[in-house]
């Protein structure tokens, strides 16, 4: 009874890994490494709290009063781009940057990539995966037959 456990259980973990695809990774140069940062939205703060007939603030701001806050928000975000060569190919890639983690690579260093489905994903010298977005593809030689 115990052997046909460990069997299903082996069975069933490995129909479940059958599934998953292994990427094709390739490998490519790290030429340059950059930053960016990305202002969308309106100007400067707004004070939502209002002030009641009495000249006290009104800690509940009107619907009004939070439309224009949410008008005048500014988002950003600072995106890390990077210039990756490989396989005849040139790509400027970017990932948003958190807080959590950064990709750890070295300038005119070894990375690991695959592409898949328009998706760049990047292993960094740490050998964690990002998924990055795909900003310019450049072709470095040009196709035989071509002038």
């Amino acid at each position: 009874m115990a052997h046909e456990r460990l069997y299903l259980s082996i069975v069933l973990a490995g129909s479940l890994f059958a599934g998953v695809k292994a990427r094709e990774w390739r490998t490519g140069i790290v030429e340059k490494t950059a930053y960016a940062r990305q202002d969308e939205g309106g100007g400067g703060n707004v004070a939502i709290a209002e002030s009641n007939s009495g000249g006290n603030s009104n800690p509940a701001p009107s619907v009004a009063g939070m439309a224009a806050a949410a008008a005048a928000m500014r988002i950003s975000r600072t995106w890390h781009g990077f210039r990756i060569t490989g396989n005849g190919y040139a790509f400027i890639v970017a990932c948003p940057v958190g807080w959590r983690r950064q990709p750890n690579v070295t300038s005119n260093g070894p990375i690991r990539y695959a592409l898949e489905k328009g998706k760049f994903y990047l292993l960094d010298d740490d050998g964690r995966e990002f998924k990055m977005a795909v900003i310019q593809k450049e072709l470095l030689t040009p196709p035989a037959g071509a002038k």
